[in-house]
């Protein structure tokens, strides 16, 4: 779409009096965020298999990284419950 701003209307192509740049621009965003969620979580999880792979020989070695897991999971749901801020939430700060 925003190649046809380039083509009829003969404004450059990355030229943010397009529309279409603008969506083009924030669906390039969105990708960008939600790869990099991508790459934490597979990080993350790969951690945890090969640190569970190394204690394959005992059982207690192997459930170790899940129990650990978990409990940075319980801690982040508590944690949660401890942050304040000053925003109100009324559809936007007036200060």
């Amino acid at each position: 779409a925003d190649l046809v701003g380039k083509v009829e209307a003969g404004i450059d192509e990355d030229d943010p009096h397009n529309p279409a740049v603008i969506a083009d621009n924030v669906g390039d965003n969105v990708g960008d965020v939600a790869g990099m969620g991508a790459d934490l979580f597979e990080s993350y999880i790969g951690s945890l298999i090969g640190t569970a792979t190394l204690g394959n020989n005992d059982p207690t070695l192997l459930a170790l990284p899940l129990w650990l897991g978990a409990a940075g999971l319980i801690g982040s749901f508590i944690g949660f419950f401890f942050v304040k801020t000053k925003e109100r939430g009324d559809g936007g700060n007036t200060n």
